[in-house]
């Protein structure tokens, strides 16, 4: 059997907003300008320190698109739930092959 795989990217706009006092409390030796309330606002964030006020999602991006066996299509399964790397065959097969959303009649 052959499948079709499409490999996309979500995009969500994310936005955080964090007072010149909380800014401040991160480093008291260190007085603030607006250059580095940037600065530490962005530290915060990579550091995932601070919570998002908002999201929106804006969208899928097609990255690529593929036809592969299903040798390949358990092999990607694999990889991309290596926490269900035990389940039979079978049960792969089923859980791949239900993909699609039912709608309502």
């Amino acid at each position: 059997m052959k499948y079709a795989v499409a490999t996309v990217t979500s995009t969500f706009r994310v936005r955080y907003i964090l007072s010149e006092e909380e800014l401040q409390s991160l480093n008291t030796d260190v007085k603030l300008d607006d250059q580095k309330m940037v600065e530490w606002l962005e530290d915060t964030i990579t550091m995932e320190e601070v919570n998002e006020l908002s999201q929106k999602f804006l969208g899928e991006q097609i990255v690529s698109t593929d036809i592969i066996g299903e040798d390949q299509a358990l092999e990607l399964f694999d990889a991309d739930n290596d926490y269900l790397v035990d389940w039979p065959k079978e049960q792969k097969i089923a859980f791949i092959q239900k993909r699609l959303i039912e709608k309502d009649s």
